[in-house]
């Protein structure tokens, strides 16, 4: 068993193709194929906290416009909050 590591690109039509390295006779193979996808550096679960916030991003913006900063209404919020406290 050999282990072959290297980076890939997925396009829109799924289709996977990767140049073997010359060392690898023509033959019958079992491939098993691990997905881990690549982020900026960083480690995993801040790769993943990158993720989530990027969909909830995208998932906000389809209900609120570019221009209205949601931070800006938070901070207004919690401005109000503190003045009734």
């Amino acid at each position: 068993m050999q282990t072959i590591k290297t980076s890939v690109s997925v396009g829109d039509d799924r289709r996977l193709l990767m140049q073997l390295p010359e060392n690898i006779p023509a033959g019958d193979y079992e491939v098993v194929l691990f997905l881990n996808q690549r982020t900026v550096k960083g480690d995993n679960g801040a790769s993943k906290r990158t993720t989530a916030l990027s969909k909830a991003r995208a998932a906000l913006r389809k209900s609120v416009s570019p221009e209205h900063s949601i931070a800006d209404e938070l901070i207004e919020e919690r401005r109000k909050a503190s003045e009734r406290e």
